[in-house]
């Protein structure tokens, strides 16, 4: 909400502005400071309250570190080092529920993880970033269980996590989903159901019509049903490529050029 002032003074000054939404659903701030800005980039296709003529399909910038990331990772796979569960060595399964965690996914994976035989064990590990209220009781959990897991209130290395997943179960917030969409990760979503304007089941909508995702209500899920979705897709390998495939081809890695040269136009630099 502080931009709006900003951004009013810099128009009233007829310099060029610009504002980028993350998310499918425009927030109430971006909704009204759309109307006398320059340029509106979204990170991904839609139908936004802006105009066509003002609005451009630009992606949503991430992190250095996770672009060389994923520029290694894509030199894995054509190399073929990339190939858990072919080798015999297990996939990794990356759980999020955002910077601070999310109870609910928190204790259903404990539920999930219980229910898991033998040879289950063996052919999976879990990165589990739990937020601070239940790291210890997700961490005994696991162990209890015999589950090989490294959990963590919080990471900060996200490229090197990133890095070692085969699958991500996580929350639908724009920046989770630009960063697996550029680093090409499947993912089980499970949007945060009290988000405003339900803008993060709008945002998983589109990878999953785009083939790089599944989604599913909170309030739909057990331990049986999710047990049941991650075994089938950590089962079938021919699966999770066809899914990483349609993730890499929705990334837009060159987000953060595409606004600097419109950023550029706007003011007649040439770049």
């Amino acid at each position: 909400y502080v931009t709006g002032p900003v951004l009013l003074a810099a128009r009233l000054r007829s310099v060029p502005t610009c504002i980028h939404e993350q998310n499918s659903i425009p927030g109430l701030a971006n909704r009204m400071i759309s109307h006398f800005v320059s340029r509106i980039f979204v990170s991904i296709p839609g139908e936004y309250p802006f105009s066509e003529q003002k609005t451009v399909v630009s992606g949503n910038p991430v992190r250095q570190e996770i672009l060389a990331a994923a520029e290694r990772r894509q030199q894995e796979a054509v190399s073929g080092k990339t190939d858990s569960g072919e080798t015999g060595r297990p996939l990794t399964l990356l759980i999020m529920g955002g910077s601070l965690g999310a109870h609910r996914i928190n204790m259903l994976m404990l539920d999930v993880a219980a229910q898991l035989d033998d040879q289950q064990k063996k052919a999976v590990q879990l990165i589990h970033q739990t937020g601070t209220a239940d790291e210890e009781k997700v961490r005994d959990g696991y162990a209890a269980t015999g589950v090989k897991a490294e959990v963590r209130a919080f990471f900060t290395d996200m490229a090197s996590l990133y890095s070692q997943a085969d699958l991500v179960l996580a929350r639908a917030g724009a920046t989770s989903l630009a960063e697996l969409s550029v680093m090409g990760l499947p993912a089980v979503l499970i949007p945060y159901p009290y988000a405003a304007d339900d803008h993060q089941a709008k945002n998983a909508e589109y990878y999953v019509a785009g083939g790089g995702a599944v989604m599913y209500r909170e309030s739909e899920l057990d331990a049986e049903l999710l047990g049941k979705i991650l075994s089938q897709l950590l089962g079938d390998i021919d699966k999770l490529k066809q899914m990483a495939l349609a993730m890499k081809n929705m990334g837009q890695p060159d987000a953060t050029r595409r606004i600097l040269d419109s950023c550029m136009d706007l003011v007649g630099i040439k770049r």
